[in-house]
């Protein structure tokens, strides 16, 4: 990662807001601990989950795939192996070949025992939801989307989404 640097070539100190990146000249980083948020995630799921909960994880890995690696390391560790729950991670961003909806779409067909997903961004959130609308399984598949919009309060006041994670910024600093 090449380091921000003004008109005259001087570096410019650099603060990353949302995402951190490790391998930026960054001398700080505002956002969400991602390794808390794993954590937090594993509570939910633990209270919301179905018997024998076949999970999905469905993230863009191709933004910020350390970030998820940190937050899924966090989510197996706090899930433990009492909670009943097995879980796979689908990367929608690895295959160029194929859009991420159609990705989601063969996955909830190819492994329809598939009962709860986690979305990791506001983006595989609308298609997930959109994929389980489209396959006639609202109520049968628990989702726990990522980020408020219209759109997913939308569906969370019609119960296709069991929970939104949001986040407030303007708390964080």
């Amino acid at each position: 990662v090449v380091p921000p640097v003004d008109i005259y070539g001087a570096k410019i100190p650099l603060v990353t807001l949302g995402n951190d990146n490790p391998n930026s000249s960054h001398i700080s980083y505002i956002g969400t601990n991602k390794y808390e948020l794993g954590r937090q995630l594993a509570k939910l799921v633990k209270s919301i989950k179905p018997e024998n909960a076949e999970l999905l994880i469905v993230a863009d890995t191709n933004h910020n795939s350390e970030a998820t690696n940190i937050m899924v390391a966090s989510f197996t560790e706090s899930l433990g192996k009492t909670a009943n729950v097995r879980w796979n991670l689908l990367e929608t961003g690895r295959d160029k070949n194929i859009s991420p909806d159609e990705i989601i779409r063969q996955t909830f067909i190819k492994k329809p025992e598939i009962n709860m997903v986690i979305c990791l961004s506001l983006e595989d959130t609308l298609r997930v939801t959109q994929s389980v609308i489209d396959l006639s399984k609202t109520g049968q598949i628990k989702i726990i989307g990522f980020h408020e919009s219209a759109k997913t309060l939308e569906y969370l006041s019609k119960g296709i989404l069991s929970a939104i994670i949001s986040f407030e910024p303007e708390e964080i600093g």
